[in-house]
This record gives structure tokens, C-alpha cells and sequence, in this order.
């Protein structure tokens, strides 16, 4: 990467995990309390939210590919809205709760490396970087639309 070409990144704490993606992939950052569960959903649907009069599946990233695991209700969660990256695909947004504010971040050459060895390996992860040294996870979003969208059915 070009260290004078940089990327604008949203740096999310996603329980141990840190994600990061471009703000371009962010429509919004929300803070709600009010989102239902289904006990009958898997454990990494955090239920739904209401944003921009749609129904947003949320996700907690944390607990994609496992079996335990539930958010707490009742709290306040911090909730990023994704965008699909496939376009005219359903769902066109999915919500991913943080466990703490985002950070705005530059990826440019001298911030980001690829992590060879990374210490927390994800199931839905596409690669691993570390950004000013931290480790994080470029997570597959297109992968996950499509989870959501085979739990929808």
C-alpha cells in the first residue's frame, strides 16, 4: 500500500475481537436499548433493532461460529449498521454490536501489516492486519449477509 494513499477505517472492539473496516462499508453508529430475541435464534443473533423503518438483523460477532453465548438484554448497545456489499441483496443492512466506541482509524503503509500470526483466529474472518500494532480482523461481510440471509428464510 502507497503510504500517501489513505483509507478512512472504523476500528471496532467486537468482544476479544477487534474488527476493521472501511467507513465507506458503515452507514451508521447507533446507540439503542430497544431490540427483540427470539430464544429459538442462533446464539450470535442478537435479535433485531428498527433503523431507517427497516427491521436490522444484529450480530454478535463474537459469537459467529459459536454454540454459547447470549448479549446481554436491557443494556445499552452500541450497534454499527453494515452495509451489504452485494448489491440489491438482502439483507441490504445487518447490525454489528460493539463492546465499546468505535475509533477512527488511517490504513495507509505505515499503519497497516498483514498479521501472519494471528492470536484469535474467526470463522468469518477474510484477513488479519495489524493496525498501529494492534491486531485485527477483516471480517467477511458478504459471507455474513448471507448467514443472516439463510437464518431469515
Amino acid at each position: 500500500m502507497d503510504s500517501s494513499l489513505k483509507v478512512s477505517c472504523t476500528l471496532i472492539q467486537a468482544g476479544p475481537h477487534y474488527l476493521i473496516l472501511p467507513n465507506s462499508a458503515i452507514a451508521e453508529v447507533v446507540v439503542t436499548k430497544e431490540f427483540s430475541h427470539k430464544s429459538d435464534h442462533p446464539t450470535w443473533s442478537a435479535g433485531q433493532t428498527q433503523w431507517d423503518n427497516q427491521n436490522v438483523e444484529l450480530i454478535s460477532f463474537e459469537h459467529l461460529g459459536s454454540k454459547s453465548g447470549r448479549h446481554a438484554e436491557g443494556s445499552s448497545h452500541i450497534v454499527l449498521i453494515i452495509r451489504n456489499p452485494i448489491p440489491h441483496s438482502q439483507p441490504k443492512y445487518f447490525g454489528v454490536i460493539a463492546s465499546t466506541i468505535p475509533q477512527i482509524v488511517q490504513a495507509n503503509s505505515s499503519a497497516l501489516r498483514k498479521d501472519l500470526r494471528p492470536s484469535l483466529l474467526h470463522d468469518y474472518s477474510m484477513s488479519y492486519v495489524l493496525i498501529n500494532g494492534r491486531p485485527a480482523i477483516i471480517p467477511d461481510i458478504a459471507r455474513i449477509a448471507n448467514l443472516i440471509k439463510e437464518k431469515t428464510r
